[in-house]
């Protein structure tokens, strides 16, 4: 039995060194496995104007696939728009395309509350004659809806004294929304409780879009997954043949049963 020469420890080494490579390689492979990239992370609940206007068109009931591809879709970015020059809250983005929806399916001619040979709702938000003294069209649909954001300004000026147990901004908003809605007197008191036509539908397209994130965050971490699953496959493939692979150089070593320097082979190192 030969004494180890200084060969055989080196080889040695080689192959302990190679070992840790492939051990800390595999624990890298794994974390990243696991790791969720930035992109699939569930965002802000708060809904952009493209997510808004896909909701209008395709989630809102009573329209036929005819009269979507009718649509104009620069009219839902002016109303978006406006309600942002409105200061209409961030919450309740969209409460104008949810009342159009509701009302007249975003047809600007269309009348509504007929009776007795007469009607008295026009235009896309259906406004009552009342408005008419105040010089709007109401075929008009960014007057129309200037105007019923403006008129919602003007009652949340007044809230406080009609209606002092609103509190918030948002709820108090609302209630202005309410009381231009379905007027500001219920019976002999003050209007101060209820929903606003819109606020349903302008919800459930916000929970419509937080599963719609949901999914595709879902979709992008298996995606993700997938890629680096075959990373880590293509990875290991990749050591296994680099370590079965001799180098046609040598390495210089005491060989100590021949007490000559003799040429050893060794095997190439990669670091990926």
């Amino acid at each position: 039995m030969r004494a180890p020469g200084s060969g055989d420890i080196h080889r040695q080494g080689i192959d302990f060194m190679q070992g840790i490579k492939f051990t800390v390689g595999s624990a890298l492979i794994a974390a990243l496995l696991w790791t969720v990239p930035a992109s699939a992370k569930v965002p802000s609940p708060l809904p952009s104007d493209a997510e808004l206007m896909h909701q209008a068109l395709w989630s809102c009931r009573g329209l036929s696939n005819r009269r979507r591809k009718t649509i104009d879709l620069g009219l839902f970015r002016s109303l978006l728009d406006l309600e942002r020059r409105m200061d209409v809250p961030e919450q309740l983005r969209g409460m104008t395309l949810a009342k159009a929806c509701i009302e007249s399916g975003y047809t600007p001619d269309v009348k509504g509350d007929c009776g007795y040979g007469t009607c008295k709702a026009v235009g896309i938000i259906q406004l009552w004659p009342w408005t008419q003294r105040f010089g709007v069209d109401r075929t008009d649909p960014i007057e129309s809806v200037q105007f019923l954001l403006t008129r919602v300004h003007v009652g949340l000026e007044k809230l406080h004294r009609r209606c002092p147990c609103i509190k918030g901004e948002l709820n108090r908003f609302v209630m202005a929304w309410l009381r231009i809605n379905r007027g500001p007197i219920k019976g002999t008191r003050q209007r101060c409780a209820g929903t606003p036509h819109g606020l349903r539908r302008l919800r459930q397209w916000h929970r419509n879009i937080i599963k719609l994130r949901a999914s595709r965050a879902k979709s992008e971490r298996r995606a993700h997954r997938r890629a680096m699953r075959r990373a880590a496959r293509k990875a290991a493939r990749r050591s296994a043949r680099n370590r079965s692979r001799p180098t046609k150089q040598g390495d210089w070593g005491y060989n100590a049963s021949s007490a000559i320097w003799s040429t050893r082979p060794v095997r190439r190192i990669y670091i990926w």
